[in-house]
């Protein structure tokens, strides 16, 4: 499971029925492999509303990108609203994501019966640090 999808599980319930779905379906000895950003090593302040960057489109128009954060603290949520201007037309949209801290989520793994074999803190296997 890519793609950070992961953190779209946004609730404590969602968490745990994603976690008794997955080992429910998984053949013995089955391995579930899934990422998912570490608070520890992210960005979570509030942000105002910045320019994130521009693009140009298929139609050869600037298009600037911008955007706000804000984190729910209590909930471990992180709000991104992204702004997409092309001029004469403004987007919005939005995204939520969840972000667990290990030790949670090691207890939600191991209450669902799953092993931890392995956890890296990048593409390259680098061993995981617990340390900021």
């Amino acid at each position: 499971m890519a793609g950070n999808a992961f953190q779209a599980f946004l609730s404590d319930e969602d968490q745990r029925a994603l976690f008794e779905t997955v080992y429910k379906h998984l053949e013995p000895n089955g391995l579930f492999v899934f990422e998912t950003r570490n608070p520890l090593g992210t960005d979570l302040p509030n942000q105002e509303e910045s320019i994130w960057g521009k693009f140009i489109d298929k139609d050869g128009i600037t298009v600037k990108v911008s955007g706000t954060q804000s984190y729910d603290s209590s909930n471990q949520i992180m709000h991104w609203v992204t702004f997409h201007d092309w001029g004469s037309e403004k987007t919005t949209s939005r995204i939520a994501c969840r972000f667990t801290d290990n030790d949670t989520l090691q207890r939600l793994l191991t209450s669902h019966g799953f092993c931890i074999e392995n956890q890296y803190s990048d593409w390259d296997k680098t061993p995981f640090s617990f340390h900021h």
